[in-house]
């Protein structure tokens, strides 16, 4: 048997490893559930291994279905990328783009490397402020495609939703986690990190100083690898020069976040589509979904609304 992967099939199981569910898999692309469930059986047949791994009512990926997954991302995601081309032509245009600082720093090389090579004749603006300012921006029509923590705050069109745990982080040398008062070094006020940071120190009594804060995230990183203060940010964002704090007695836990993809797809030009859908699914490796997605509004790559 000529053991060829149908995209159709990859697609299927992307859906399904996010939803963890063969019922909600089967409402999101318009099939039954005894549909999606013959095409896993089919996809592990071509694969010649199990792909899910069931324990009583939940299930979960097999090692080798870890392995089809990793390689379904990349194969729908080029054959998203060659349909839309073809699809919409040669796309042109300059797209403005907000993104917190750390998330412009841990996601951009990768989301502009494809994209640009993908659409050489789309310029970006991209503009990195706090995750407040960015969608007020937004909402004054100063960005097209905004990325931001998101507060519950209905000010704009969220269109995506990722849940991403915070981390305490520190410098690599220095051990500040027992120093009382805690020193601190965060972004300015309105910073959804800082209002989260602040409150979980509240809550359990630790007394704090913040020793530095600014809005520039190279400041404040250097000002943490000097041994300066802590901060905390999300964990995917983390720097190669920073240290991830573990659980600790004297750290209190921090709350989870939502980050947010904001932007309106009615009247959005192609270029814009396809710059949602390539941060869509660059997020969609990074972080985990909430669940909330928003139908028949996220971007995929043929530029049709979903």
């Amino acid at each position: 048997m000529e053991r060829i992967l149908p995209v159709d099939l990859l697609q299927t199981l992307l859906v399904l490893a996010r939803t963890r569910s063969f019922s909600r898999t089967g409402d999101e692309i318009g099939r039954s559930q005894s549909a999606v469930s013959l095409q896993m059986r089919r996809l592990q047949q071509i694969v010649g291994s199990p792909i899910l791994a069931s324990s009583g009512k939940s299930f979960g990926l097999t090692p080798q279905g870890e392995i089809v997954l990793e390689y379904a991302k990349q194969i729908v995601a080029l054959n998203d990328e060659c349909v839309g081309r073809l699809a919409g032509g040669i796309l042109t245009g300059t797209i403005r783009v907000g993104i917190p600082s750390d998330f412009a720093l841990s996601f951009l090389p990768q989301l502009l490397g494809r994209f640009s090579g993908t659409h050489p004749d789309v310029a970006l603006d991209v503009t990195c402020e706090l995750s407040r300012d960015l969608i007020a921006g937004l909402a004054r029509n100063e960005f097209d495609i905004v990325l931001a923590v998101h507060d519950d705050t209905p000010t704009a069109p969220l269109t995506d939703l990722w849940r991403e745990p915070m981390a305490w982080v520190g410098s690599q040398i220095h051990d500040l986690r027992a120093m009382r008062p805690l020193p601190l070094v965060l972004f300015p006020d309105g910073c959804q990190y800082r209002l989260r940071v602040l409150s979980a120190l509240r809550r359990r009594d630790i007394p704090y100083k913040i020793v530095y804060s600014s809005s520039n995230l190279a400041g404040n990183q250097a000002a943490i690898e000097s041994g300066l203060g802590l901060t905390a940010i999300s964990t995917s964002t983390v720097p190669p020069t920073l240290h991830a704090l573990p659980a600790c007695a004297e750290l209190p836990v921090l709350d989870d976040f939502d980050i947010g993809l904001f932007w309106n797809p009615n009247g959005a030009t192609g270029a814009m589509r396809a710059l949602a859908a390539a941060m869509v699914r660059v997020l969609d490796g990074k972080l985990t979904r909430t669940g909330e997605h928003v139908p028949n509004v996220s971007a995929r790559g043929t530029g049709a609304p979903r």
